[in-house]
């Protein structure tokens, strides 16, 4: 259990931004993930080891995520348990204080993410002030009529897509710690959810890689090549053909 584990407060300062804007908690899906020209790469990404303490919290963290992912088919209406509530609680306290209002780090969105979720399980257990004290809303003003009053506010307007920006941020940051299984899990979960983003098959294809499954590599590599011809991103397209021209020379 994340509540469970004793994390230096500091422990998540260690998490320092990466390489180019591919995370912006206020980005659209598409900047989020096609700002970069080139896929994420080591040359990319800060190589200061972290602590393993850190790294451990932040395997724990994946693991929760994935066992809400894997349960519910529908996020939107994602149903999170007691254990879990307590697991997010202790988490939210863990980035609020690393992560603070700092929206370039790159847990940001998982802060963001960790609220929402904490939200929806409140609005479902806990009764509203208004239900408990309905006097109290005798003479308030309903503002923005024909709006969903239960709607969850999320970081790109879909609680999927927060899902997908969330695991390819952790998929990095496990891949910049070394933990390269991890990251393709933490991709896996990403594209599964949404499997029309170049820069995560290419940032799962270079976690292969350095596992030397050139294979594996290969075929993300080719997807993400596709998805950038499609998407008209002609710079990312040549870095891509001319990773995958390395890949076939190494085979």
């Amino acid at each position: 259990m994340l509540t469970g584990m004793p994390i230096p407060k500091d422990i998540l300062s260690t998490f320092t931004p990466f390489g180019p804007p591919v995370l912006s908690v206020h980005a659209s899906p598409n900047q989020a993930f096609l700002a970069s020209k080139q896929p994420l790469t080591k040359e990319l990404i800060d190589v200061t080891p972290h602590p393993e303490s850190a790294i451990q919290w932040l395997i724990s963290l994946l693991d929760l995520f994935a066992g809400i992912v894997n349960r519910n088919e529908d996020l939107s209406r994602a149903v999170i348990t007691e254990t879990e509530y307590q697991q997010l609680l202790g988490v939210l306290n863990d980035l609020i204080y690393s992560v603070g209002e700092d929206e370039n780090h790159p847990l940001s969105a998982t802060m963001t993410l960790v609220g929402i979720l904490i939200k929806m399980y409140e609005d479902q257990h806990f009764p509203k002030l208004d239900t408990l004290f309905p006097e109290l809303t005798e003479d308030v003003t309903v503002e923005a009529t024909g709006e969903n009053s239960d709607a969850t506010t999320t970081i790109s307007g879909q609680i999927d897509t927060d899902f997908v920006i969330v695991f390819f941020s952790i998929g990095c940051l496990l891949w910049k710690g070394g933990e390269l299984k991890k990251a393709i899990s933490a991709y896996n979960l990403a594209i599964r959810i949404n499997p029309h983003y170049a820069s995560i098959h290419a940032s799962r294809g270079e976690a292969k890689s350095d596992l030397n499954d050139f294979t594996g590599a290969k075929v993300d590599f080719q997807k993400a090549l596709q998805l950038t011809r499609e998407q008209g991103k002609e710079e990312l397209s040549i870095t891509i053909e001319k990773r995958l021209q390395e890949l076939n020379y190494i085979e």
